[in-house]
């Protein structure tokens, strides 16, 4: 089943799926919250300290923003492996390894070297700006808050974050920007750009996967602890209405005969939760597997649990082949070497959740 998030999610007929009116005003809003924060934090020359890991990236590259950026490129290429190796990033040359407290206190992170095809580096002078260098594949927050991941928050207990990271991306963007700064007689501080734009930048995708954790709680009864900041500048709580929507959506569709991609497009979100799920940019090897599957496998859980006897029996081809794919990842790894660092509970949890998947 991991297969299934693996690669660019296929085009289904959205035919007979069900829409959510309501939900409509949900994403509208918080489109609109979330471009207020970029805004805010753009014009607010927000940093991070000399010690945060991209920043820390982007010194080492110390490129010049003024070179022709086909040069400039080839630069930041010759030099990108080597440095993701130095830097503990998962590529698919280098295993990688786990960071502590990257993104949010408690936090335990782990990021995964991209090259993104379907952008055209040397044309997006223009388009920079939108491009999510680093994105959020998995974590297990319900909080829709959208707080800065600046390490100011504290999490409750010791969380695991999967990203996906564009090296290359976040080194163009950084020339722009950097750019653009020193033009208005601003400073082009790489730790200036993490904390005031690609930190930011990051909102969606963490938002994206809040949304769908905390419809798997809905789904699953599971109690939804309150949380709430206060930003410096007003943003609306709509965690009412989402979960309104939620229940109502997760009594209609549980236990159904409904094929997987139709379960995942008919939960409202932000995007196509088959689009959010997907991970079609880095190629399944041996140094990039312990991340997939730690990233996947308690969706995979949680979504059998939705799908209940009847979806099952209609998503057969996709359930028969977990067995064999968990007996092939507990052989190939080893989980008490690859998740050294991670957490007790999030080692604990992965392990349980494939012994009960075999």
């Amino acid at each position: 089943m991991l297969n299934f998030f693996l690669g660019k999610p296929e085009q289904y007929n959205n035919t007979g799926i069900k829409k959510y009116s309501e939900f409509d005003m949900v994403v509208s809003q918080y489109e609109l919250e979330i471009k207020k924060l970029r805004n805010y934090y753009k014009t607010s020359s927000k940093f991070v300290y000399n010690k945060h890991l991209i920043a820390r990236y982007i010194s080492n590259l110390d490129m010049d923003i003024h070179l022709d950026i086909i040069d400039y490129v080839k630069v930041v290429h010759s030099n990108a492996e080597y440095l993701a190796k130095q830097f503990h990033i998962t590529s698919d040359y280098s295993r990688g390894r786990v960071h502590a407290n990257l993104f949010y206190k408690n936090s335990v992170d782990i990021l995964l070297s991209i090259s993104n095809n379907d952008i055209n580096i040397f044309d997006i002078e223009e388009s920079w700006y939108d491009i999510e260098a680093i994105k959020c594949i998995y974590h297990n927050d319900t909080d829709l808050d959208l707080q800065l991941p600046d390490g100011s928050k504290e999490l409750a207990y010791e969380q695991l974050y999967v990203f996906e990271i564009d090296l290359t991306i976040i080194m163009v963007q950084y020339k722009y920007w950097a750019l653009q700064r020193l033009n208005s007689g601003m400073s082009s501080n790489p730790n200036v750009f993490v904390g005031s734009f690609l930190l930011p930048s990051m909102l969606p995708s963490i938002f994206n996967i809040a949304l769908f954790n905390r419809f798997i709680s809905i789904a699953s009864k599971v109690d939804i602890p309150t949380y709430r900041i206060e930003h410096k500048i007003p943003i609306l709580d709509l965690h009412k209405t989402v979960d309104k929507v939620y229940s109502k959506v997760s009594k209609e569709i549980s236990n159904t005969s409904i094929t997987l991609p139709m379960l995942l497009e008919t939960i409202p979100s932000m995007r196509s939760n088959l689009e959010v799920l997907s991970i079609d940019k880095v190629f399944y090897n041996s140094n990039t597997e312990w991340v997939l599957w730690t990233a996947r496998v308690k969706y995979i859980k949680d979504i059998i649990v939705i799908l209940g006897t009847k979806g099952k029996a209609r998503n057969t081809d996709i359930i028969n082949a977990i067995p064999n794919d968990i007996k092939l990842f507990i052989r190939d790894v080893d989980i008490s070497d690859i998740l050294y660092g991670i957490t007790l509970y999030d080692t604990l949890n992965l392990i349980s959740n494939l012994e009960e998947m075999k």
